[in-house]
């Protein structure tokens, strides 16, 4: 194949310029028609090479069929003319092996890219197979760089491309149509428009295009119209197939497309409307009704809506007589989906019944104009569903009917009426229900409805159906019996015109709730009681029958007559109460027997008035209890004493006396334990004080039942089983050797379960420590019976009686400079002071078994806690500095597993995600001859080594 001698084409091109120049506006108006003109064919069956302006790349096509030489702007201008469907070789070379070089081809009349493609290559061959494009002008444009440069061949810019410009002329031997439609819903509805897009290739601009519409209609409908651009868009009405003249109905339809003699048809449907409706069948007065559904029309104000009418939806409403109560028009959207923004009020003052809905959507409701003449044309159909529309409902939600003199409620409960709307609540007993000074703080106003004779507040519905009044207080004086309340719903907003339709409730006054315990009936002077409880109320008074008995707490000043106890206390501090705040209907107070009080038996009264400073003992609730003021007793003792299984712990109790003037006792009960007096031992002296002293006694792990012992060593099974058990505390004078039977005091204990949670780093560089991280529940500080344990296969790294802070928590550091990389096992195990009675055992003996297995017992391990973890040592980065690094950044994901572990088999585990970025530099190097032998040697050496070993 001959290339293309370009001072030959000059020759061509210089006779073409004798011959005309051709003069254009830009690249995309030159056509094929000013080349087939103004050009001359110079050559056939030839190569073409082009380059860009500097001549650093070249592109070379090969075996163009016909080679056309021009001129255009007075810039040499040539054009490669091929059969369309033959596959094109273009050979790209001169190329950066390294850089990435992009090849386009473009539609010359667009400025469209039609195909493209990227490599990195020093030359590359390509084959454009044409019949993926069609008939026309396309140009090149190839990217790339060179030298640090950046290059491009443009083959239209005579500024971009050395020869001038050259055009890639496809051909077709007779025109080429292509029809599609561009509607972006189909089928297409009655009355909305087609719209169609027609490509026609290989005509001339300017010829006729004629197009016709035929189907179920009397007659083609038929235009033309003028080629002007490669591709045009033709909006075409079908509201004109369904006047008189062509007396169209629904069915399938052709559009042809003809030019040159050449056409090209497509099918399409006209179809009927299709409507559908979202609506509730079931709606109450009172509510708002959101109506909403589906059409097929083409959406409100697009071109494929006929502008005659803007399609839209009527939504009509009629009631049960037959009368239209609402209407809604609405658009529709693309997605074919019609709703209005207002909703429908079905007003309470309308009937109930079946209401009657018919949905109308319309494409075409006026003018259209046929053979100049107009004829209105209407296109529509509707759709009718019913709502069956009832009376609202409301109703009390309240959980509570019975309620205190100055306890606070709301009344509250769900409404079928729309946000907003008024709530009434009535009585004729409301006035005497509720606290008209609280009534008024809050601003609430009750009036009266002379209509219904009844007292009323109001409220209004939520969003969400709901309703609730602000908070209410029942009166100090309203009288204990029973109160009917009705609920209405309100038809006018300040709710003076009330409806029928309400729900009532039956609630009663009654006296308030109260619920008090006292700690301890008998207490030394100085010692400590807690007086706790619930109620209703928001205040809780306390007072004794005489002065002084407890600290703060004054006399009561009548036990039989109302009183304000603020007025009592003004006058002398004698009668001053101790008031505690109630909150969320909980109350709690510690409180200390007076120095002075006198040893006898008192009455402790706690007291939860309706209508505080007033207290009435006569009406208000109360709780009466006995308190006995001892010489000798405790002056504090634990509310609660909590041990883990497994833990010893001493318990200390405080005497209001010399504590070598008396001897305490314990006895200890539950889950089975029977340890008495006798058994328990006396509580040691710890220290003294001013006002008395410290004793203190051991809770040891472990129950011995032949002995009925609690003992500091035993067996597995002879551990205390988590659950609840009671210390009882004794007081004897050691005088005398009498019981102080006041001073008795009940404390409960509770075992717990153990908890050990470990946290410890998925991976470790080599040469940094691993970190174990030991968390536990138990609270007895010193407790060393933890072990660690890292299996490196042969070689084991254990960490024994790892003994926990005041935290329970503990902390081991595993060095890692001496360990090969690789992922290992860590065991932490928590042996519950049951070692191995078993000479010459270690822990290596036992550290993985699972205290399930049945061998676990052997080493008395059935109780233990036993966590299982991996952790993988990796290598540290090495950087070795050399004249050419390639840099890699690897990511590395480092989960921190955090394992929760309970005396049963299961293990908790919970992973958390850390990200380290570690940067490698790696050096291209020469092998060392042998060096992989040297390596696959002393790795099986390693190999029969461990297995030696084992």
């Amino acid at each position: 194949m001959r290339c293309m001698n370009w001072k030959n084409v000059a020759i061509a091109l210089l006779s073409v310029v004798l011959l005309a120049t051709v003069v254009v506006a830009s690249v995309q108006a030159i056509t094929i028609e000013d080349i087939e003109k103004h050009f001359n064919l110079a050559d056939t069956g030839v190569d073409v090479i082009m380059h860009d302006k500097g001549q650093k790349i070249a592109v070379k096509a090969f075996d163009v069929d016909e080679f056309w030489v021009g001129t255009v702007n007075n810039t040499p201008t040539y054009a490669l003319k091929y059969t369309l469907g033959d596959v094109i070789k273009v050979l790209l070379y001169n190329l950066d092996a390294d850089e990435t070089t992009t090849i386009e081809v473009i539609d010359a009349g667009t400025g469209d890219i039609k195909l493209s493609t990227s490599f990195k290559a020093a030359s590359k061959e390509l084959s454009v197979d044409t019949s993926a494009l069609y008939p026309g002008l396309f140009y090149v444009r190839v990217e790339t760089t060179k030298n640090e440069t950046s290059v491009e061949l443009n083959s239209s810019d005579p500024n971009k491309c050395y020869e001038g410009m050259v055009f890639i002329w496809l051909y077709a031997t007779k025109p080429e149509i292509h029809i599609s439609l561009e509607n972006s819903r189909l089928p297409i509805v009655k009355g909305d428009n087609i719209v169609a897009k027609i490509k026609v290739y290989n005509a001339p601009l300017g010829v006729n295009v004629n197009y016709t519409v035929d189907g179920p209609i009397k007659m083609p409908y038929e235009k033309n119209f003028t080629l002007k651009k490669r591709e045009m868009t033709i909006t075409i009405p079908t509201a004109i197939f369904f006047t008189s003249k062509y007396s169209g109905t629904e069915g399938t339809y052709k559009l042809t497309v003809k030019v040159l003699g050449e056409e090209e048809s497509i099918k399409f449907d006209i179809v009927d409307f299709k409507i559908t409706i979202d609506v509730p069948t079931t709606a109450y007065l009172g509510t708002k009704v959101k109506f909403k559904g589906t059409v097929n029309i083409a959406e409100t104000g697009s071109k494929e809506d006929d502008k005659t009418t803007k399609n839209y939806v009527l939504v009509e409403i009629f009631a049960p007589n037959g009368t239209k109560v609402a209407e809604r028009y609405c658009r529709v959207d693309s997605d074919g989906t019609w709703e209005n923004d207002t909703k429908v009020l079905f007003d309470p003052n309308w009937d109930t019944g079946s209401y009657r809905v018919t949905v109308t959507a319309v494409t075409i409701d006026g003018n259209v104009t046929v053979d100049g003449k107009s004829e209105y044309v209407k296109l529509s159909d509707d759709e009718t569903i019913y709502i069956n529309v009832k009376e609202p409902e409301i109703e009390f939600t309240m959980k509570e009917f019975s309620f205190a003199r100055g306890e606070d409620f709301k009344f509250r409960g769900t409404a079928t009426v729309e946000k907003g709307t008024v709530i009434v609540i009535a009585s004729k007993d409301l006035y005497d229900l509720l606290d008209k000074n609280k009534l008024a703080e809050k601003g609430i106003e009750m009036k009266w409805n002379d209509e219904y004779k009844e007292w009323y507040i109001t409220t209004q519905v939520g969003a969400n159906g709901t309703w609730e009044t602000r908070k209410l207080y029942v009166a100090p004086d309203a009288p204990k019996m029973s109160y009917t309340i009705d609920a209405i719903i309100a038809k006018d907003k300040n709710g003076t015109v009330w409806s029928d339709w309400k729900d009532t409730i039956t609630i009663r006054v009654v006296k308030a709730k109260l619920d008090a315990n006292i700690s301890r009936t008998s207490a030394p002077r100085g010692g400590e009681i807690v007086i706790s409880g619930t109620t209703t109320l928001d205040y809780v008074y306390i007072y004794a029958d005489d002065y002084p008995v407890l600290e703060n707490v004054g006399d009561i000043p009548s036990d039989t007559e109302k009183f304000n106890a603020k007025d009592w206390a003004n006058k002398n501090i004698r009668y001053k109460p101790y008031i505690v705040k109630v909150e969320n209907n909980k109350f709690s107070v510690k409180l200390e027997v007076d120095s002075r009080a006198d040893v006898d038996t008192y009455t402790i009264y706690v007291i939860a008035p309706s209508d505080p400073p007033w207290v009435d003992p006569t009406e208000d609730a109360m709780a009466q209890f006995s308190l006995t003021v001892t010489e000798f007793g405790f002056s504090w003792v634990p509310k609660e004493i909590r041990m883990v299984k497994g833990d010893e712990i001493d318990v200390y109790v405080k005497v209001n006396c010399d504590p070598d003037d008396v001897k305490v006792t314990g006895e200890f009960h539950g889950q089975g334990a029977r340890v008495d007096e006798e058994d328990f031992g006396e509580f040691s002296k710890h220290n003294e004080t001013e006002d008395g002293g410290w004793v203190y006694a051991t809770i040891y792990p472990f129950y011995n039942d032949t002995l009925d012992k609690l003992v500091s060593e035993g067996e597995p099974d002879e551990l205390l089983k988590p659950g609840m058990y009671t210390l009882t505390i004794h007081m004897y004078n050691r005088e005398t050797g009498e019981e102080i039977s006041e001073a008795e005091t009940t404390i409960p204990v509770i075992v717990e379960e153990p908890v050990l949670n470990v946290d410890v780093p998925s991976e470790v560089k080599k040469g940094e420590p691993i970190v174990v991280k030991i968390d536990t529940n138990r609270g007895e500080k010193g407790y060393d019976y933890l072990y660690v344990v890292l299996d490196l296969g042969v070689k084991k790294m254990k960490y024994t009686r790892i003994a926990l802070d005041e935290n329970g928590d503990a902390e081991v550091e595993i060095p890692t400079a001496g360990i090969s990389p690789g992922t290992y096992k860590l065991y932490v195990r928590d042996a519950m002071r049951t070692l191995p009675n078993i000479p010459n055992v270690d822990i290596e003996d036992w550290y993985d078994i699972d205290p399930t297995d049945s061998y676990a017992k052997y080493y008395r391990a059935q109780d233990d806690i036993l966590w299982v973890g991996e952790v993988k040592i990796v290598e540290a980065a090495v950087t070795t500095p050399t004249t050419v690094t390639t840099n890699v950044t690897a990511t590395v994901t480092t989960p921190t597993v955090t394992a929760t572990t309970t005396p049963v088999t299961n293990v908790t585990t919970t992973v958390t995600t850390t990200t380290t970025a570690v940067t490698t530099t790696t050096t291209p190097k020469k092998p060392t001859p042998g060096f992989e032998a040297i390596f696959a040697i002393a790795g099986l050496i390693a190999v029969a080594y461990l297995l030696r070993r084992r």
